[in-house]
């Protein structure tokens, strides 16, 4: 049910405010902010986007080196992605009760909350929104026993996962590419990831579908499980790094 008549903080993840007439929420919405630097999220509908890294704490999302959002990653804290439609911090504070908490911006007003389905896992889940709203994030080796159809053929060397809903159709599938390097210590040869460029060694894109045209939540589902992928994959991987 919609809220009194006025702009309240978007409940589908789709932009910062949402626009209610009184009776039912309409499709106006606002962003966080004017993000002239970022192009709308629908510039990537059937394609691939990309997390460019550049280890400074903000970085890109990009669809064919467009920027469709940003990812800001703190030293200590949780992390807050934006687009040009909205913005949303991700509390993974709750990580030791199974769940993590999505507060849309700037009203910090919780909308969802994703549950693991183990303590540990760091990824793999289900995103719960209050009105009964639900969509699954399941690890590409799930989907035939959860009845979903493998959007397509990946490289073995990813990890993948896809987001899915009560349909069963994919939405989106996250791909983390990890570059493997090697290097001497004391003799000996160590495998490790890496960049030249001083980037972390693992690449996490989100391939958009054609159902992804349709979800309205579509902009917290890519910018929570690459949030996700990077803190549960790409941080330990830097730790590991930095001890090699």
């Amino acid at each position: 049910m919609a809220a009194e008549a006025a702009w309240h903080p978007d409940p589908f993840g789709e932009a910062s405010w949402r626009l209610s007439n009184g009776t039912e929420w309409t499709d106006q919405t606002a962003p966080a902010r004017e993000t002239p630097e970022l192009a709308p999220i629908a510039v990537a509908f059937g394609k691939s986007v990309v997390l460019d890294q550049d280890g400074g704490g903000a970085d890109v999302f990009k669809c064919d080196e467009t920027p469709v959002g940003l990812l800001h990653i703190p030293f200590a804290g949780d992390p807050t992605a934006e687009t040009a439609a909205g913005a949303w911090h991700f509390d993974f504070r709750g990580v030791m009760t199974g769940r993590a908490h999505v507060h849309v911006q700037p009203s910090n007003q919780e909308i969802a909350q994703f549950s693991w389905e183990g303590i540990g896992t760091g990824t793999d889940g289900t995103l719960q929104f209050p009105d009964g709203r639900w969509f699954r994030l399941a690890r590409a080796t799930q989907l035939a026993q959860e009845g979903v159809t493998s959007p397509a053929d990946y490289d073995p060397g990813h990890q993948i996962w896809v987001w899915y809903g009560p349909d069963r159709v994919p939405v989106a599938t996250m791909r983390l590419a990890i570059r493997q390097s090697t290097k001497k210590v004391f003799g000996k040869e160590i495998t490790y990831t890496s960049s030249s460029t001083g980037k972390p060694g693992s690449d996490i894109w989100t391939d958009l579908h054609e159902a992804a045209a349709s979800v309205r939540e579509l902009p917290v589902l890519m910018t929570l499980a690459t949030a996700m992928i990077w803190s549960h994959t790409v941080r330990r991987e830097a730790m590991r790094r930095d001890r090699i």
